[in-house]
């Protein structure tokens, strides 16, 4: 997990821990996202 695997923007590498945990950051706030849409949603037809 300490492997690097490539190099940010600024030029600073970033290992494949960092990379995954990102990406599973940004599915969270996509899911949050989701999860406010469909309350908007139902709380609408409501």
């Amino acid at each position: 997990m300490s492997r690097p695997a490539g190099v940010a923007g600024n030029g600073a590498p970033y290992d494949v821990a960092w990379a995954l945990q990102h990406a599973l950051e940004h599915v969270a706030v996509h899911t949050g996202h989701v999860e406010l849409m469909r309350q908007w949603w139902e709380n609408r037809a409501s």
